[in-house]
């Protein structure tokens, strides 16, 4: 059924007609005679009234047609299908969209340095709860889109305000589920001591994935031991730090004793990537780990031979990526082999310029392994023939009915030995091996497996 509106009546009168006594003049260049000017001048007067009477007209049409636009939008919305979803399923989607938000995105509070900045409460999740009241309410009854914070350390190091209370505000509304926590903080300053920490690391025993990015310093370690109940539901942990001497200081192993039992206390934790470095390069990150209940880890040694040591305490990895900064060629002397039942991926670099140390050497680890399941091997293409090949025979991977499997060579060193047409002719005699494949490198921390 139609409803009939009251009309709108707009009145516009026809221009005026222009003089008749002045027209010879508009197609000519002769000057009016004083009367004629002033005839013209009239007339002007009236155009200029008649044409604001013209505009008042379309701006009172305009403003009509911008309340029906609104109008039309506030029904038309009435009748999108997000209405229609259950609060429950419009939380799940709020939760995925704040976890590409919130961890794609600026620390808490940080923005670049070219931008303005941007209130936190501009930002999901907190952007939801200005929408409308039942997005508000689905929201703030939505644990899991409180459960992820970023912390830029050394943004708010000044004692930014209301970042405590907003900190304190997010972690509340998380409640008890699972947390994702960022830490990141790259210079040295007095961030450590910021009272956010200690909001922050109240809820440690709730981390679940703890992402760290820190230039380590006395007080801000003090606050991270000494948890009683310590990481107790962390599955997750990706930490880099940065062990090289600050001004003034000489080493820093007493920073690296504090460290040992930093995440000793960690029963559920499973998936590690933890990159330690200081002025000589990679090292093994300072503190203990379960070890032998890890499945996924990505790491520094300083060496290979710390390399094939790690790997003796993974009894239960899948997938390891190893970097480190010296190798040597290993004699049997350095024990038995390792024999990991479970490792699928393996990828090793060294980051050495020196072509005559990398060459052979920084694989000659692999004679001591035994991985009957690897289907991945990501290595430099300078790794010793014999090594490689020796282990990819003792793996399912050269075997008829194992699926089809990748070896990865850095596309860096490809032109230093000669190996491609060996590896070649086996790929050839294995059907059930890629290869060679060539990823990217020469640069950066464990190339990807292909």
């Amino acid at each position: 059924m139609t409803r009939r509106s009251d009309p709108v009546v707009l009145t516009l009168h026809e221009p005026p007609p222009p003089p008749a006594s002045v027209l010879h003049l508009i197609n000519s260049s002769t000057p009016p005679h004083p009367a004629e000017a002033a005839v013209i001048s009239s007339y002007v007067a009236e155009l200029e009234s008649h044409l604001a009477s013209v505009q008042e007209a379309i701006q009172t049409l305009l403003a009509r047609s911008e309340g029906l636009r609104r109008t039309l939008e506030c029904y038309k919305a009435t009748l999108s299908p997000v209405r229609r979803l259950p609060p429950e399923i419009l939380g799940l989607i709020f939760s995925k969209a704040v976890r590409a938000s919130v961890l794609n995105t600026y620390a808490f509070g940080n923005v670049p340095p070219s931008e303005p900045v941007v209130p936190i409460t501009q930002h999901a999740p907190w952007l939801l709860t200005h929408v409308c009241r039942h997005w508000a309410a689905v929201a703030l009854a939505t644990p899991t889109l409180w459960s992820m914070l970023r912390l830029d350390l050394d943004f708010i190091g000044d004692d930014k305000p209301g970042v405590v209370p907003l900190v304190d505000l997010h972690l509340q509304r998380a409640r008890n589920v699972p947390l994702t926590m960022k830490l990141v903080q790259e210079n040295e300053l007095d961030s450590e001591s910021h009272p956010v920490l200690d909001v922050v690391l109240a809820s440690a025993a709730q981390w679940r994935i703890a992402d760290l990015y820190l230039y380590l310093r006395p007080r801000l370690l003090q606050r991270l031991v000494g948890f009683e109940n310590g990481f107790s539901a962390l599955s997750t942990l990706d930490i880099s730090l940065d062990l090289a001497p600050g001004p003034g200081e000489e080493d820093t192993s007493a920073f690296r004793q504090v460290l040992r039992d930093l995440f000793i206390v960690t029963p559920q934790l499973k998936h590690v990537r933890a990159l330690a470095w200081d002025i000589s390069g990679f090292i093994r990150p300072p503190f203990a780990l379960p070890w032998h209940q890890l499945t996924r880890l990505s790491t520094t040694t300083a060496s290979n031979v710390e390399a094939l040591a790690l790997l003796r305490q993974l009894s239960s990895i899948a997938e390891c990526n190893i970097a480190f900064s010296h190798a040597q060629v290993l004699s049997p002397n350095h024990g038995e082999c390792v024999h990991l039942l479970h490792l699928q991926t393996l990828a090793l670099q060294i980051e050495d310029d020196n072509e005559v140390v990398v060459y052979k050497q920084h694989t000659s680890m692999l004679d001591f392994l035994e991985t009957p399941a690897l289907t991945r091997l990501a290595l430099y293409s300078t790794a010793d023939e014999e090594a490689v090949l020796g282990l990819v025979t003792r793996s399912h991977c050269a075997s008829s009915h194992f699926p089809r499997t990748s070896l990865g060579l850095d596309r860096h060193r490809q032109g230093s030995t000669p190996h491609g047409e060996t590896f070649s002719s086996y790929f050839a005699r294995t059907r059930r091996l890629h290869g060679p494949a060539y990823f990217a490198g020469g640069s950066g921390y464990c190339a990807e497996t292909v």
